[in-house]
């Protein structure tokens, strides 16, 4: 889980780089409670919300940490387990998050130095 640590390391830089420091502790904590329940960290998510939920950067962590337990089953709303998901789809969505991440991130520090 260290890689899912310092992806969310980068998103908390991220806020804290394009905020004054007062609404940066906010914008992201509200966000990260958005994208948990966007993320099927809440409830069981089913459908279409199930389909948003796999492009949501908590996702793909959420998914990695509970795979041991769960070996990629999901329970949809109803209580029915959905067909497993491979490993790969978690792993890949944390890696497209953490290179997002970087790269605002650097985009904001880069724009930051262009002010000074």
């Amino acid at each position: 889980m260290l890689v899912g640590a310092a992806v969310f390391s980068v998103y908390g830089l991220m806020f804290g780089l394009a905020f004054r420091s007062e609404a940066a502790v906010g914008a992201a904590s509200g966000s990260l409670v958005v994208l948990a329940f966007l993320g099927n960290i809440f409830i069981p998510l089913s459908g279409t919300m199930l389909a948003i939920a796999k492009f949501t950067p908590l996702y793909g962590y959420v998914a990695l940490a509970r795979y041991p337990l769960t070996e990629g089953v999901l329970i949809d709303s109803s209580g029915n387990p959905l067909p497993a998901e491979p490993l790969w789809v978690p792993m890949l969505n944390l890696s497209v998050w953490a290179v997002i991440f970087v790269m605002l991130s650097t985009y904001l520090v880069k724009r930051g130095r262009g002010r000074q």
